[in-house]
């Protein structure tokens, strides 16, 4: 005799497998507007990645407070 459980996923299981019939509809610009989003993503990524740039490289190197100070600062500093 099967468990109770186990009787109920397979009928989880059918129920997903059951081809229903498909009632939406996807308009003929979904299409660009989600490789405008993709390409959106990405420019805004690099982006942020120039703005932080230097941050980013002063956190790996070895030399962190020669490479943290901006050149404008140890110009004045004279």
């Amino acid at each position: 005799m099967k468990s109770i459980r186990e009787e109920e996923l397979r009928a989880f299981i059918a129920a997903l497998t059951i081809p229903f019939r498909a009632t939406g509809y996807i308009g003929a610009g979904t299409g660009s507007l989600i490789i405008q989003a993709v390409i959106a993503f990405l420019v805004g990524g690099l982006f942020v990645l120039k703005i932080y740039w230097r941050r980013i490289v002063s956190f790996f190197s070895r030399n962190k407070e020669e490479e943290a100070v901006p050149a404008e600062d140890e110009a004045g500093a004279e």
